[in-house]
């Protein structure tokens, strides 16, 4: 009586006045009335006591203790009720094992789900309903739709729940075609759509990507709406970025009476952050400001979201002010610091939070982790790794996945592969993660090794697993292992992907089938073209020195209605810096300009050094002076041009020091040219010492480069020889040949020989090398000696022809 009438403690005395009942129907009224009131774990250490006092559990005991486990998720003493029920001789029980599959699928283990369920002798549609959910609810969405399949075929006939749960999983996966079969059942079994369901199909189609069908469906529930119906048809513009429909609908529903709610400002708000619609997003703001929802966390977390998303993070950071006793919003805002590369920000916020005396959620922490993204930041990531496992989470996923990036990316690779190996589970973006820190180690053959490995624990892989091992192919060895690639791509229809193909284009070009990466551009471009291709493939002519090729295919990108992005800009900049074609390389300008990207250091580096190559001196220099931030890259950028075009190098280099600038490798090459072109020898050797004990620069190929360069155009070619002998890099065919070329111009038969030979000992597939040393022998009347030059020259050429037709 006292649990009918939701008096739990009364129950509860009057249970304690029994002392050890063992009428079972006691036990269960007073498991069923904590269950009912929320008090789950008691409700569960009551059934534990069953077991200790010897009672005898039936089936109205079993179903309170076995929803009681699903409210609250205890997946134990699911399992332990399940063998109880088992040695009860009930399994055969259609709604226990109902309600079993039920609690198994809100906890999760959907494979035990599945197990009851395929025991289930006499499925009623609930057993078919309930199964459905749990596949749905834990992400199995295919498998959803084939448990719906599956029940149509056994001859029940879907109810609304059932039609819900397919609908989500149609949604989910995109499944336009299945979601039209639904939408015609219903039609079929229910006629008129309840207001529930109709919402539900607005959401199917919106997500499939038919807003259309969204719209007819939507006006056609008529006076059915309601503010969910409106909620789903925004959101269905949304998805489909289409904002002014958007907010349209949002001023229509305002019109026809219906006042929103709180899940129509967090929808407005979740699309004005996707698509980073600033103005909009502000005037939401200020109706939601107007409104009894302005303080509640959802919203201010969409807030945090829509503006950290615009880049608004100050707007941002003023929305969290005095939010200090709640960490959920701060963790969002930790998210954008880290995401948009505030790494410094992100970990003073996280330690502002437990200064605070809040201790980090799970979000939080994964943030300060991506915010550690370089050697100087392992101390930090160390610490946050110290709050993970007191956190006792270093299992969940993303959590791990989190950890090994970080410690690879402070350049800990080892220690990251250790971290990786010893996860408990790996998904496809624990095993990307993993592959891509290879690669940015440059450790090639290790990205191929894990993709093996990967195929091997039958892990699913997608298409940013395809373009990381793709990228990872450098050598002309590796074509074989790139064409085994290409063709589990088409296996897997990802070879019509736009940015799977860009992948493949980019991989056969660097590894000599410009044809073949063409022949995969011209198909794919033909049904999904993107800016994103034609940039990989006008990439790949610059590659190949088909510049010509290169400029006419960005133009015909644009002719087609391209708009080109930061990357095609660059891609067509060095086409006309290899071409020195000043006046298309203007008109490229006039594209940055509009694009907004002139203030970019990337591109306003390459407008310099395209500029310099074109002979505009003075244009590179009004590019860099307008330039905002003036990074070493710019710099180093001017200098090579005021190498190249004769300018003041060493002035500007002094220029760079006093601002603060540190000079690297590449500033240091523009300086050496520049000296070795005004045969400042004695300047140049300054330089060059510098670089090493002033700077901490250790001298590459290219700065020994210019060294020789230098003395060979003062005459000291004994010193260039001698001074390549005594490098540490003799074995680097690019000193030699720059010796070669040196001595050549100066007739030195003797030393041209020995260059010529020993770059050609280093360099064997340099044709060039055949050709020069040919020439030399020829004109010093040394015709068996030219002879064997071009017999060896022929059969290089063979062997290369050979290789492009297999």
């Amino acid at each position: 009586m006292y649990r009918i009438c939701g008096r739990l403690e009364d129950a509860r005395r009057i249970f304690r006045e029994f002392h050890s009942p063992s009428n079972v129907v006691t036990w269960t009224g007073i498991i069923t009335a904590n269950a009912e009131s929320g008090h789950f774990s008691e409700a569960i250490d009551l059934f534990h006591r069953t077991q200790l006092e010897g009672v005898l559990l039936d089936k109205t005991s079993f179903l309170a203790v076995v929803n009681a486990c699903a409210d609250c998720g205890n997946l134990v003493a699911g399992r332990l009720a399940q063998r109880l029920v088992r040695e009860a001789g009930l399994e055969a029980d259609v709604v226990l094992g109902n309600t079993l599959v039920n609690m198994y699928g809100l906890c999760h283990s959907v494979d035990e789900a599945c197990s009851v369920f395929d025991s289930i002798q006499e499925r009623t549609s609930v057993s078919w309903n309930v199964m459905l959910s749990a596949h749905a609810r834990q992400g199995n969405f295919q498998m959803s739709l084939i448990v719906f399949r599956l029940m149509q075929l056994d001859g029940f006939k879907p109810e609304a729940i059932t039609f819900l749960a397919v609908l989500e999983s149609c949604a989910a996966v995109g499944s336009l075609e299945t979601g039209k079969l639904v939408h015609s059942n219903i039609q079929e079994q229910i006629g008129e759509l309840d207001p529930q369901v109709g919402d539900a199909v607005v959401n199917m189609y919106g997500k499939c990507g038919a807003v259309e069908e969204a719209a007819r469906v939507f006006d056609e529930q008529g006076h059915r709406r309601s503010v969910v119906s409106w909620n789903s048809m925004i959101a269905a513009f949304f998805l489909n970025v289409l904002l002014e429909e958007a907010f349209r609908c949002f001023r229509t529903m305002q019109l026809e009476g219906f006042h929103p709610n709180f899940a129509t400002f967090v929808n407005l708000l979740h699309g004005c952050t996707d698509l980073e619609a600033l103005a909009e997003g502000d005037a939401v703001y200020g109706m939601v400001a107007e409104t009894e929802f302005h303080s509640e966390p959802g919203i201010e977390i969409a807030l945090v979201n829509m503006y950290s998303s615009c880049g608004e993070l100050d707007a941002a950071y003023q929305i969290l002010q005095g939010r200090d006793d709640v960490s959920l919003p701060w963790s969002s805002f930790l998210r954008a610091t880290a995401r948009y590369g505030y790494s410094n920000e992100t970990l003073a916020v996280l330690r502002r939070i437990q200064l605070n005396g809040i201790f980090p959620n799970t979000t939080a922490l994964v943030s300060g982790l991506s915010a550690c993204v370089a050697p100087g930041f392992l101390r930090s990531g160390t610490g946050i790794h110290e709050l993970v496992l007191e956190a006792g989470i270093q299992h969940h996923l993303v959590v791990a996945t989190a950890l090994f990036v970080m410690y690879g990316k402070c350049k800990s690779l080892d220690h990251a592969r250790l971290l990786f190996d010893g996860m408990v589970q790996r998904d496809s973006v624990a095993w990307n993660a993993i592959m891509s820190l290879y690669s940015s180690y440059g450790r090639h053959e290790g990205v191929i090794e894990l993709f093996r490995s990967m195929l091997q624990e039958g892990v699913r892989f997608n298409r940013a697993s395809f373009c990381i091992v793709l990228s990872s192919l450098v050598y002309p060895a590796m074509l074989l292992i790139g064409e085994s690639v290409h063709s589990m791509a088409i296996q897997k229809n990802y070879d019509e992907d736009d940015v799977v193909a860009g992948a493949l284009v980019t991989m056969y070009a660097r590894l000599g089938k410009l044809e073949k990466a063409r022949e995969i551009f011209d198909r794919v471009s033909a049904k999904e073209p993107s800016t994103a291709l034609w940039t990989a493939m006008i990439s790949a002519c610059v590659e190949h020195r088909e510049h010509h090729q290169g400029l006419a295919l960005y133009h015909q990108m644009l002719l087609e209605g391209y708009r080109p992005d930061k990357v095609s800009l660059l891609a067509a900049l060095g086409v006309c810096s290899s071409l020195a074609s000043l006046k298309s390389g203007r008109r490229i300008h006039e594209q940055v300009v509009e694009a907004g990207l002139e203030p970019d250091e990337v591109v306003a580096s390459a407008l310099v050094d395209m500029y310099g190559k074109c002979g505009g001196l003075e244009a590179s220099r009004a590019v860099f002076q307008r330039s905002e931030k003036q990074d070493p890259v710019l710099w180093n950028s001017l200098l090579a041009v005021e190498a190249r075009c004769g300018g003041d190098t060493m002035r500007l280099f002094h220029w760079m020091q006093q601002d603060g600038l540190r000079s690297d490798g590449a500033s240091f090459v523009s300086l050496l040219a520049a000296c070795s072109h005004a045969g400042v020898e004695d300047k140049a050797w300054d330089y060059f010492a510098a670089m090493k004990w002033d700077f901490g620069v250790v001298p590459a190929s290219e700065h020994f480069g210019c060294m020789v360069d230098l003395l060979a155009r003062t005459g000291k070619l004994e010193a260039a020889e001698e001074l390549i002998f005594k490098s540490r890099l003799r074995l680097d065919s690019r000193l030699w040949i720059t010796l070669l070329a040196a001595c050549n111009a100066n007739g030195d038969v003797s030393r041209v020989e020995r260059a010529g030979m020993n770059a050609l000992v280093l360099d064997p597939q340099n044709s060039g090398l055949y050709v020069t040393l040919g020439n030399m022998f020829a004109a010093a009347g040394r015709e068996q000696d030219a002879r064997n030059m071009r017999a060896a020259l022929d059969e290089l050429r063979a062997l290369s022809s050979k290789d492009k037709e297999t």
